[in-house]
């Protein structure tokens, strides 16, 4: 293809993959001058071969398969570490060689600096980062002072950060457009409105790498075992990818024969579906615990490493972060003293919206009270969950991903 616009997109999670999904039909569709390189994940790989057999030549080039690779503490995936080694060796030699002159950089903050790095070294492409490293700090930390030296344009999440950089950019959080699309995706497809069926069932989101299945979601999976647990909820709908299907089956089947085989157990594919139908859910922390709160289900948050990153985080990082999810800090930064005044007075010293375990506290101990603690309080988790989402939406702005899309041309077309 002769174009002198090439822009390179470098991911490695879920969710940031669903950012870029959207991003690049933005572009492909407004742009047919623009060429696409990326490292992403199989949403985007399916989406480069749709859009390519459309053409007589390769609008997008997917390198390669940035998410399998990607990981979570300091020590739980040393056997990655060669595989993503050469991946990365292979990276840096297709970009060394195409050039590209443009670069979107979406969370990753691990590879994405290292790439900062490099690009840097070889020439000076125009680099624009959304969502970069530790947007859920509200106080300067050194990473900062480095994306703001070496990147262009920095694009935000939140507005509680937004004091972080001299110059930032923010159009709201692209994550509400993503809901509003798979609802309108869903009610497309089974052609029917979205409606609260009040199932008494559990949901559990464990992740989707190996690691998070077998060590961070271990008793999240476990509790499913405990009798009263068991007893309780109608169903257990567990939220899985293809991929991690064999993995999580075979967890569920040691020492739980009896019930992976009935009905309790159902893993599903579509999020949407288990929106539908649960009463509340456990959820390893990260971006999915904010979707679970904007689809309006109350979740209990989890997770831990191992417990030498642990004690390797407190003495090179020096970091405290008071929550581990997303809604717990917009209400702390942004939200608190909106959020207590529209709650009634039984409330207003309760006013969090996700119950949170972390390192020590969480075990199957410390699940099991949590999960007694919002089933007992549901109607008050449903409140605070009504009226925190209220307020984000009178606060964030709409259309944020399409208004970063027009964001990324704009910077391109110059």
């Amino acid at each position: 293809m002769g174009t002198n616009k090439k822009l390179f997109i470098s991911l490695a999670d879920l969710s940031a993959e669903k950012y870029a999904y959207y991003i690049i039909k933005e572009i492909v569709t407004k742009d047919e001058n623009i060429e696409i390189l990326v490292v992403a994940g199989d949403k985007i790989k399916e989406l480069a071969d749709q859009i390519n057999s459309k053409y007589s030549f390769n609008r997008i080039k997917f390198i390669s398969n940035s998410i399998k690779y990607s990981s979570v503490g300091f020590f739980e995936n040393f056997s990655y570490v060669p595989f993503a080694y050469i991946e990365y060796i292979k990276l840096k030699g297709i970009l060394k060689k195409e050039k590209p002159n443009y670069v979107l950089l979406i969370d990753a903050p691990f590879l994405n600096t290292k790439l900062i790095k490099y690009l840097r070294s070889l020439y000076k492409p125009v680099i624009i980062y959304l969502i970069p490293p530790k947007t859920w700090l509200n106080k300067r930390d050194k990473v900062h002072k480095f994306i703001e030296e070496t990147c262009d344009y920095i694009i935000l999440p939140f507005r509680f950060n937004l004091s972080l950089y001299k110059k930032p950019y923010f159009f709201g959080h692209p994550l509400l457009d993503i809901v509003n699309l798979e609802r309108s995706r869903y009610i497309q497809e089974s052609k029917n409105k979205l409606t609260n069926k009040e199932k008494n069932n559990l949901a559990i989101f464990p992740g989707s790498r190996k690691f998070e299945l077998l060590f961070i979601s271990k008793d999240a999976l476990n509790i499913i075992k405990d009798r009263d647990i068991y007893n309780i909820f109608d169903k257990f709908l567990i939220s899985s990818l293809v991929q991690n299907n064999k993995i999580l089956i075979n967890f569920l089947k040691k020492g739980n024969i009896d019930k992976i085989n009935n009905i309790k157990i159902e893993i599903v594919k579509d999020n949407m579906e288990i929106y539908q139908n649960s009463l509340l859910a456990l959820s390893k922390s990260g971006t999915i615990v904010f979707e679970n709160i904007l689809n309006s289900l109350p979740t209990i948050a989890y997770y831990k490493v191992f417990k030498i990153s642990e004690i390797t985080f407190k003495l090179l990082k020096k970091i405290e972060v008071k929550y581990i999810s997303i809604p717990n800090l917009l209400i702390e930064y942004e939200f608190k003293d909106e959020m207590i005044s529209n709650l009634p007075n039984y409330l207003k010293d309760d006013y969090l919206v996700v119950e949170e375990l972390i390192q020590d506290q969480y075990n199957l101990y410390g699940l099991k009270s949590k999960i007694f603690k919002v089933y007992n309080e549901i109607e008050s988790y449903v409140l605070k969950i009504r009226v925190f989402n209220e307020i984000l939406k009178a606060c964030y702005p709409n259309d944020s991903l399409k208004k970063i899309s027009n964001f990324i041309l704009d910077i391109i077309n110059k």
